[in-house]
């Protein structure tokens, strides 16, 4: 490895280890997790789908959580905490919060506005365009238009001032895409607005996985899930080097998928990458992978 690599910003994936306070505090207490971004929520609190809801062999991970979270309120109640957090500990370790109900994205920005009125502290998050796990819910990033309407109705809906002084600052995470002119269309759809980063890439969706009984590996969604693990790295690279060479400079891009070792982290580097989460194998590891990581 050349002796020019610089270490990028490491994280956890939304969904791992991340859907309580012990959880988010454990993640926020490692010193080689350098940001932290909650289990994607909903307004109100959702148990989702039925167990078993992950399964995971030596290349692979599947699951199909379904949105269980503990709601927008809670996770926001943190914002505070973590900043309190900070500044007793004189860092600027940024905690993201990760919203996926979209068909209330106007009671998102309301709930969003009234919590920086109350408690002025800047706020951000990453709108999960692409949870692939909801029964007879689509991935809202594959549809276009739909994502177009979406983020002008988010970015125009906050009061003037909250996004553009950085009082409220959002980014996307990205289903994975295969054709060039997708990358092409979401990104003219990207330029548009001022976002902090985008995400590359969520787990791919509707994979079926059989267990080592040769059952279903998943009860939800009818067996299907999201896929996850070593096997999608070549896509999330793919993915993140398509949109570094389309998307505006300042919006940063977080790698995601089969992080495992060093020199993944590196090829995400060489691919554009400014940050990498780190889904499957933090599961699989826990937090000492950040460590492991760093070194």
């Amino acid at each position: 490895m050349p002796t020019t690599y610089k270490r990028l910003k490491l994280m956890n994936a939304s969904g791992c280890n991340c859907t309580t306070k012990d959880e988010l505090i454990e993640l926020y207490n490692c010193s080689a997790c350098d940001m932290i971004v909650s289990k994607s929520c909903t307004i109100k609190s959702r148990e989702g789908n039925p167990s078993p809801r992950y399964y995971e062999t030596d290349t692979l991970s599947i699951n199909s959580t379904g949105l269980r979270n503990k709601g927008l309120h809670y996770y926001l109640s943190l914002v505070k905490y973590f900043e309190e957090m900070n500044k007793a500990s004189r860092q600027e370790k940024r905690y993201i919060i990760s919203y996926a109900d979209l068909e209330n994205i106007k009671m998102f920005i309301a709930i969003v506005e009234n919590h920086y009125i109350v408690h002025k502290i800047p706020m951000y998050f990453e709108i999960n365009l692409s949870c692939p796990n909801i029964p007879g819910k689509g991935q809202i990033g594959y549809d276009f238009a739909e994502t177009h309407n979406l983020l002008d109705t988010l970015f125009n809906g906050f009061k003037p001032g909250l996004i553009t002084n950085n009082k409220i600052n959002i980014g996307v995470k990205l289903p994975a895409y295969f054709d060039a002119p997708h990358f092409e269309a979401m990104s003219e759809i990207l330029n548009n607005y001022p976002l902090t980063h985008i995400t590359c890439i969520n787990s791919l969706g509707n994979g079926f996985v059989f267990n080592d009984k040769v059952k279903q590996a998943v009860a939800g969604n009818d067996g299907y899930g999201g896929i996850g693990g070593s096997v999608i790295k070549p896509f999330g690279l793919s993915n993140v080097r398509r949109f570094r060479g389309l998307i505006r400079s300042e919006i940063a891009i977080y790698g995601c998928g089969g992080i495992t070792c060093l020199n993944d982290v590196y090829e995400y580097e060489l691919c554009g990458a400014d940050v990498v989460q780190i889904g499957t194998e933090l599961i699989r590891e826990g937090i000492n992978i950040f460590n492991k990581l760093k070194q």
